[in-house]
């Protein structure tokens, strides 16, 4: 019964290092990696981000079931059966979406990126010369990148 209890605490602790979205199911706990949920949700054919989530708060019905069909195959969801007692109900489903949003803000504030070296580049063509051929200085992105956490978190809560 202990070890039963320490590798289940080990496992969730991992899962927390990991920043791994978990979950219920309507049968049983599941994780996912965040930011893939937030792609498929986000190039979705029928989802919209910007707009459905304001519909359903409108009232509108048909926001709602376009909403819902979009959690469910993401997450990989069943709706309620009342015989198995098994699935989401509409509401588990939607605060699925609500709770997924939230863990994301909380990853955007958690989130640390290591800082990228901006040492110049060399081409490879002119093994002659040991000058760079873009100054230190400069600012091109295709000379030396910059990735910034905020850029990264910014784009995973666009929500």
């Amino acid at each position: 019964m202990l070890s039963w209890f320490s590798n289940w605490w080990r496992r969730r602790r991992d899962l927390r290092r990991r920043a791994i979205f978990r979950y219920w199911d309507g049968r049983a706990f599941r994780a996912a990696d965040p930011l893939a949920v937030y792609r498929k949700l986000a190039t979705h054919s029928r989802f919209d981000w910007e707009r459905h989530p304001k519909e359903i708060d409108a009232g509108d019905a048909e926001a709602t079931e376009t909403t819902l069909a979009a959690v469910r195959e993401v997450f990989r969801v069943t709706p309620f059966d009342t015989l198995k007692r098994t699935g989401l109900t509409e509401a588990e489903t939607l605060t699925l979406l609500i709770d997924f949003v939230g863990y994301l803000g909380l990853l955007k504030k958690s989130i640390r990126l290591p800082p990228i070296s901006r040492r110049p580049t060399v081409p490879a063509s002119s093994p002659t010369t040991n000058e760079p051929t873009t100054s230190a200085t400069s600012d091109s992105g295709s000379t030396s990148p910059e990735l910034k956490a905020d850029t990264v978190a910014e784009s995973v809560s666009a929500s």
